[in-house]
């Protein structure tokens, strides 16, 4: 289950993440449908003029340690050409999920 939110990518770049979600699936090793991507499509500003287009992704996710390396890697690979400041960040929700009001 992550939650996966991108800053700084165009839609169609991430639209085009989106389309991986059986390869982080098998990646993450969980169901296809727990994967959740949210463009959240804000203009990242960066003072250093040799940062092209920064991207910022915050997983928010039930704390997999084993899994952060390859989930950064991965997003970094895929956003490489766009951005040369690709940053990832992981915030562990697990005492703080609920899916329709229930706690999961």
């Amino acid at each position: 289950m992550p939650n996966i939110r991108i800053k700084g990518a165009n839609k169609a770049l991430v639209q085009s993440y989106a389309l991986k979600i059986s390869e982080l699936s098998g990646l993450l090793n969980c169901s296809e449908d727990k994967v959740f991507i949210i463009d959240e499509g804000r203009e990242t500003i960066y003072a250093d003029a040799k940062v092209k287009n920064p991207v910022y992704v915050v997983v928010e996710w039930k704390q997999r340690r084993d899994k952060e390396q390859l989930l950064s890697q991965h997003l970094t690979e895929h956003f490489q050409d766009y951005s040369n400041s690709v940053r990832v960040t992981f915030r562990d929700i697990d005492t703080q999920w609920y899916i329709n009001g229930v706690k999961s």
